[in-house]
């Protein structure tokens, strides 16, 4: 609290809004943080899948929810890029994804990453239920998925899940490490 609060009286002193060097949060000791380095295992990945798999069996978990958190452990893609996605960016002749608004696109533009076995038929199942331009759509069938964060603490509340402070990033580092291990080089590991 006291960062967020030091961020925002900096800047309102430079945007001249309060007096320089008047920050109150100024003589705070600075907290470091700590990264998050959590790699999933092939158990802990099971038991994830059966937990959606348990949660969606008995109506408490959404099927767009639960196949969005299926594709973000299958694809390596940021949880904005997988929830973002539309069938535009979809190519299932080539095999291929094009996310073109990402977080680097400034640096690399557009990036095209192939599809497996296992996306290709989430991709099938939602191509079933089609509504609008988005794969993973909200609510509202021009917005996407939201409350992915309370649909994921569903999940990792349910017994034997047991996945402790995991989060949906981790499964993005996750497939990084095992595309690794696998041999895949680390500029197409990378670039997703």
């Amino acid at each position: 609290m006291i960062t967020v609060l030091s961020r925002l009286m900096n800047i309102a002193e430079l945007e001249g809004w309060r007096p320089r060097a008047t920050n109150p949060c100024y003589r705070f000791p600075k907290t470091t943080e700590t990264p998050c380095q959590r790699v999933l295992t092939a158990a802990e990945l099971a038991r994830l899948e059966a937990s959606i798999g348990n949660l969606e069996a008995s109506h408490k978990l959404d099927e767009i929810a639960a196949d969005l958190i299926r594709f973000l452990a299958l694809s390596g893609l940021r949880t904005s890029e997988a929830a973002n996605l539309k069938w535009a960016d979809i190519d299932m002749d080539r095999s291929t994804i094009t996310i073109k608004d990402h977080k680097t696109s400034k640096r690399f533009g557009p990036k095209t990453l192939p599809l497996n076995t296992a996306l290709r038929a989430i991709l099938q199942r939602r191509a079933g239920a089609v509504l609008g331009a988005l794969v993973f759509p909200g609510l509202r069938v021009d917005a996407p998925i939201s409350g992915l964060r309370k649909m994921w603490l569903r999940v990792l509340a349910v017994k034997g899940c047991e996945l402790g402070d995991a989060t949906p990033h981790d499964l993005r580092r996750t497939f990084m490490t095992t595309c690794c291990e696998l041999g895949y080089p680390p500029p197409l590991v990378t670039r997703c």
